[in-house]
């Protein structure tokens, strides 16, 4: 299985500034089980055929964010 990699940050990264809610999601990241979720969530994706996918733990935690804050897929995106 291959997933794209993720692990560098971007120029946008650099960009972000300190903000509440960054800190509101830092603690909800840490009272959540993610490996759990993680091991869960491994199989969804087994292709080994087409363009890498995105870690399923990664599009689930972008579903959790849209959902809690009502974002559009635009929205999202930004």
């Amino acid at each position: 299985m291959s997933w794209k990699q993720t692990a560098q940050n971007s120029f946008a990264d650099s960009l972000v500034v300190e903000h509440k809610s960054l800190s509101e999601l830092d603690d909800v990241h840490n009272i959540i089980n993610w490996p759990e979720i993680e091991q869960t969530l491994s199989n969804l994706y087994s292709s080994k055929r087409g363009a890498p996918s995105y870690p399923p733990l990664m599009m689930f935690k972008i579903l959790i964010l849209q959902a809690w804050y009502g974002l559009s897929d635009e929205a999202l995106e930004k």
